[in-house]
């Protein structure tokens, strides 16, 4: 037991540092896709994942589960995406020899332009407004309004 949490605090520890290199920053404050994946994919699948791989199975949905060598399966393989994931992401920004903490500063410092704020406006508009319709069809269909 000892070894598996070893292994998922190793696995969140480099994954985090590796994360952090490659996105520049992972401040809450500062987000960009990178890191937005990073908090995405750790709260939602490897802190789950650890979770049930160290034992917490008493979830509705553990009872799908036909093999209990799933579960080391599945870690393995969200361990694995959470160390390959950014390494790729680094190997990317050197093989182009981009620096993403500048180009992210870079970004952060550049004013804000925007062309056509208006025609973007009533299209997002037209979009929502289908949505919200869809939703309302949607409840109506199935008895909830």
């Amino acid at each position: 037991m000892i070894l598996k949490i070893l292994l998922v605090a190793f696995g969140l520890t480099l994954s985090t540092y590796l994360f952090k290199k490659a996105a520049g920053t992972l401040s809450i404050r500062k987000l960009n896709i990178i890191s937005y994946t990073f908090y995405l994919f750790v709260l939602q699948t490897y802190i789950g994942a650890s979770l049930v791989f160290l034992g917490d199975r008493k979830h509705y949905t553990m009872n799908y589960i036909l093999h209990e060598k799933t579960i080391s399966t599945t870690f393995f393989f969200v361990f694995l995406t959470a160390i390959l994931l950014p390494l790729m992401i680094i190997a990317t920004h050197k093989f182009l020899r981009v620096d993403m903490e500048e180009v992210y500063n870079g970004y952060l410092e550049k004013d804000t332009q925007v062309d056509h704020e208006k025609i973007i406006f009533y299209i997002v508009l037209l979009i929502a407004s289908v949505c919200v319709l869809m939703m309302i069809l949607l409840l109506i269909k199935i008895g909830y309004i």
